[in-house]
């Protein structure tokens, strides 16, 4: 029987069924953010609880440590280290705006896969959203990949806001120490 090592499982806006809203910030309508995002993050719970469940029965794993669960990265943060939407051109998101999908959505998704891996026993990378300080969406050394090499990768927008080669490795690194330290 083939059992596996590891198990790396990131949730992010995509999963959880916000990255529409988190687009509405970027179309300056961040209100829709705060009441649309709750009750998914709360739904996050009970799905990773299934989840829990899943894993115990079928997926084979020796310890409940060898499921690693990554915190979720900020977008928001620019090369100050403030909410930046400076570069946002054609959008209508401003700095608050940025600050709102922080809190309204990355802290309290952080908040519930911390609970999550804590109550199933699992390895939870933190620090995920501190590699990505001063690496935000407008930054100049941005981790993320922006809607222009979105287009110009895959002639869609599909693949913007997702973590570009330096966000990949940032978030590796901190997987590859965590695991070791195990």
């Amino acid at each position: 029987e083939v059992r596996p090592d590891l198990v790396l499982l990131s949730v992010g806006g995509n999963d959880i069924g916000v990255s529409e809203l988190l687009f509405g910030v970027l179309w300056g309508k961040g209100g829709e953010l705060r009441s649309g995002v709750a009750p998914r993050i709360q739904a996050l719970s009970k799905d990773l609880s299934e989840l829990e469940d899943f894993v115990q029965r079928r997926v084979g794993l020796r310890w409940p440590r060898q499921l690693v669960l990554v915190e979720y990265y900020d977008m928001a943060e620019g090369g100050e280290g403030a909410a930046d939407a400076s570069c946002a051109g054609r959008f209508a998101a401003e700095d608050e705006d940025l600050r709102l999908a922080t809190d309204a959505v990355i802290r309290p998704l952080n908040r519930q896969l911390g609970a999550a891996a804590r109550r199933a026993g699992w390895t939870f990378v933190g620090g995920v959203r501190q590699a990505f300080r001063r690496h935000g969406y407008c930054a100049p050394d941005s981790f993320l990949v922006s809607v222009q090499d979105s287009f110009r990768r895959q002639r869609s927008y599909f693949g913007a806001f997702h973590p570009n080669a330096r966000g990949h490795e940032a978030v590796a690194t901190l997987v590859y120490h965590s695991i070791q330290s195990k």
